[in-house]
């Protein structure tokens, strides 16, 4: 709160008219099944659909597996689908929505089907197989000078939402309660902010977390960290791990939050000019994607020490106020979040966060694949909120394990899952070796793709593997 000015968010949160959740976390963590089970109310694997177009239109799955996976295209139950259909409400959607299968590049598809193979890759000459883009963690970001924005289509698409508030506030014949929504691509890569919002942040109080030693990572963040190409050759590691450097592309991430704080006041404004404050609700959703959570930072995931988070996008939704006495619900319940692709791991995990009568301590479990392949890890988040301590194979917290294990097979069969995602994986590649347009082995690799660096530094093993 001392590092990044955020005076409308706080705002926003404070009471009487404001709340704050301190504790948040998206069903999954990557783009569009996070939005997918956002915006139906289900779980990600609990999202049957057939895939509509492609090189497998028509063929079935079980889940919203990763960025190519959401919500069927017909699909009729979305939240502001039955606000105007059951509700009567008269609904706006603005700038990025991404809820629907079928939308994302052949990256996220090869980076999914893949994921279990075995690729060659050497860490110290080359930081490993990487599947992501080299800006994610070795950019140094951009400052633009002045005050022209580096997001200005996120304020073009939030002028013309405020326009649409505004003329229906003046609508005075139209009774109908709203619903607005507007997606940003704001706190998203590649950082990159102006002079004027960059100035906002003292680099003084900008914390630069501590970076475990590879040799003590657990395995599956190990992978995680390399696949997004954040860990650097022995050749780069002195200007990679440069703490300067660090420290100053977390400058920009900062100041693009203060930016998104900016545009959450354009709202406010517009609603206290139009007479509405006070009789709407208005929210404001920031997902961070890590290696196991949304929104928590993970000081043992690479990215993250680098930027406190890779964001993906931002999300602001208004409506009518409702009675609490009609939503309220136990905050004390467990969270769970699953993810089958996009945090780059050679397997589905599924976590659990949970109080512990027993201690009064919350706790997160992770589990792996399906349990068997590598051992889980499990963090107590009172006392350890940067999951720096994993407590899994100490033999005094084995009943908490067992615990949250069997709460969160209660929500997931997530060993069921895992074997089905599995098997997506490999039925999807061999159908798309089958039907895609020209030669596969030469389409694979093509220059486009996020992972042809690593793929052309030996073809013939990665061909192999």
């Amino acid at each position: 709160n001392s590092v990044i000015p955020l005076p409308n968010i706080h705002k926003l949160a404070s009471p009487p008219g404001g709340a704050a959740f301190h504790r948040h976390y998206a069903n999954a963590p990557v783009c569009c099944p996070s939005r997918a089970t956002l915006w139906s109310g289900h779980h990600a694997h609990r999202i049957p659909h057939s895939h509509g177009r492609g090189e497998c239109a028509g063929m079935s799955v079980n889940g919203a597996w990763n960025n190519y996976e959401g919500l069927p295209r017909n699909y009729t139950n979305r939240i502001d689908q039955v606000l105007s259909r059951s509700g009567g409400y008269d609904v706006y959607m603005s700038g990025k929505q991404d809820f629907s299968e079928g939308s994302h590049t052949l990256n996220v598809r090869m980076g999914s089907w893949t994921k279990q193979v075995r690729f060659p890759y050497d860490m110290s000459k080359t930081g490993g197989w990487r599947y992501d883009y080299a800006e994610v963690c070795r950019s140094n970001g951009t400052v633009l000078q002045g005050n022209r924005s580096a997001h200005q289509e996120d304020w073009n698409v939030l002028d013309n939402t405020l326009d649409w508030i505004r003329t229906k506030a003046a609508n005075t014949s139209d009774d109908r309660p709203f619903f607005v929504y507007q997606g940003m691509n704001i706190v998203h890569p590649p950082y990159r902010t102006n002079k004027y919002y960059y100035d906002k942040i003292d680099p003084s109080k900008i914390d630069v977390p501590a970076w475990q030693d590879i040799k003590d990572m657990h395995p599956c963040d190990l992978q995680s960290s390399m696949l997004k190409g954040c860990i650097p050759s022995d050749d780069e590691r002195d200007v990679v791990e440069q703490y300067y450097r660090r420290r100053n592309v977390r400058r920009i991430y900062y100041a693009m939050i203060a930016e998104f704080d900016a545009m959450v006041g354009r709202y406010m404004d517009t609603v206290k000019e139009a007479g509405l404050w006070g009789n709407n609700l208005i929210q404001e959703r920031a997902e961070v994607s890590t290696s196991r959570s949304c929104i928590e930072t993970n000081a043992a995931y690479r990215l993250i020490s680098y930027y406190f988070g890779k964001c993906r996008y931002t999300e602001i939704g208004m409506a009518p106020l409702l009675d609490p006495r009609s939503s309220s619900r136990d905050f004390t319940r467990s969270f769970v979040v699953s993810q089958f692709h996009g945090t780059n791991l050679a397997m589905s995990w599924f976590l659990i966060v949970m109080e512990m009568p027993s201690d009064g301590r919350i706790y997160k479990l992770v589990q792996y694949g399906t349990g068997m392949e590598v051992s889980p890890q499990l963090f107590d988040l009172t006392s350890d909120p940067n999951e720096m301590r994993n407590l899994a194979l100490e033999e005094s917290y084995t009943d908490i394990v067992t615990v949250l294990d069997h709460e969160l097979r209660s929500i997931v069969d997530y060993p069921t899952v895992a074997r089905d995602v599995a098997s997506y994986d490999r039925n999807s590649f061999r159908c798309w070796k089958r039907n895609v347009a020209g030669d596969w082995k030469q389409v694979i690799h093509e220059k486009n793709l996020r992972w042809t660096p690593s793929w052309d530094r030996d073809s013939e093993g990665a061909f192999a593997a």
